[in-house]
């Protein structure tokens, strides 16, 4: 670990690959070998170390620790949760297992939570740069001036460029809560001083710049995106908002076609498919793909299932209609809208 601290990865490898030869049943050896090749981005095979590591010493609370982290960085987010709460219940005074928790939480939009906690381990350590970062992400919507001092006090704190810049990226974030757009761009900049490729700064900034009607300097950002994060749902639905505002159309349709394939988040995508399907002008086409792509991330929604179906049958499709709404009955025959959907099942059949 102390060569990991001072930057030789290999060497730290080497003398962590030679603690497990030695000690191939101690847990310690294998969560030291996790934490090793975490710091390599061998993120995969670190969760395998971190695993190792809880079955042969599960009482360890710096083990779920580790794993905690080690499978959020994976995506496993509701496995972190669990990791983070046994960590707590083995060591509850544990400011570390207290903040891995904390951050789950807030990953998990459990802010107030997440916030409480984080004011916990400030109190109890007012030097934890890391803590105070973690405070302003969790309060910089419902708590926006407490969210600026937290962010003020994690740059006091620390010179890491991660920690830095996140905190700027909080302050706007913030600052736009307070309305105060002028503060929000400068703090964007500042984040971006640190690293002009930070994606969120880009998309954040990008953001705000299309309220202002920036359209330009929203263009420069929005381009640049798209070369540091094309598979960002972010990226592209910003991308397409710029070109519906101002064109080309083509290039308008194809971020949103863009964002529909990389979208994730429900409740966004619902809202799109309302909008899509809505209004004097409706998009039936896109509407359709924004429907399938919720009902791919959640198999047989009802309302996706009923949605999908009315759009397919506006379209002409009527076999694609009557499969959806035959699905819908077969898994929701008591629900409220099933006597609605055998109307319209009847009349696709006249």
């Amino acid at each position: 670990l102390q060569r990991m601290r001072h930057g030789d990865l290999e060497l730290a490898l080497a003398a962590a690959e030679r603690l497990v030869e030695l000690y191939p049943e101690r847990g310690a050896a294998y969560d030291v070998r996790a934490r090793v090749k975490e710091e390599r981005q061998e993120l995969k095979s670190a969760l395998a170390d971190a695993e190792r590591a809880l079955a042969l010493a599960p009482e360890t609370p710096v083990h779920w620790i580790t794993a905690c982290r080690l499978r959020s960085l994976t995506g496993d987010h509701a496995g972190a949760l669990l990791a983070a709460r046994r960590a707590m219940e083995l060591a509850p005074e544990s400011l570390l297992a207290r903040r891995s928790l904390a951050v789950e939480l807030g990953i998990g939009g459990q802010l107030r939570e997440s916030a409480e906690l984080l004011e916990e381990v400030v109190a109890r350590d007012p030097s934890d740069a890391a803590a105070w970062l973690n405070l302003a992400g969790a309060t910089r919507s419902s708590a926006p001036r407490r969210a600026i001092e937290a962010a003020t006090r994690a740059r006091e704190l620390s010179e890491d460029p991660a920690i830095v810049r996140a905190a700027w990226v909080n302050e706007a974030v913030a600052q736009e809560r307070l309305k105060e757009r002028a503060l929000a761009l400068e703090a964007y900049g500042r984040a971006l001083n640190v690293d002009p490729d930070l994606a969120v700064g880009l998309q954040n900034r990008a953001r705000l710049l299309l309220q202002l009607e920036r359209y330009e300097e929203a263009r420069r950002d929005l381009e640049r995106t798209q070369r540091l994060a094309p598979d960002d749902p972010a990226t592209w639905r910003w991308s397409h908002e710029l070109y519906a505002r101002t064109g080309p159309p083509a290039e308008a349709t194809r971020c949103l076609r863009r964002w529909i394939e990389l979208e994730v988040d429900l409740a966004r995508l619902q809202k799109l498919t309302k909008k899509l399907c809505g209004g004097r002008r409706p998009d039936l086409v896109h509407g359709e793909m924004a429907l399938s792509r919720l009902l791919a991330l959640q198999p047989d929604e009802p309302l996706g299932l009923l949605n999908r179906g009315l759009v397919r049958k506006l379209r002409g499709e009527v076999a694609g209609a009557r499969r959806d709404w035959e699905r819908f009955l077969e898994l929701y025959p008591e629900r409220t809208e099933a006597a609605r959907v055998r109307a319209m099942l009847g009349r696709l059949g006249r």
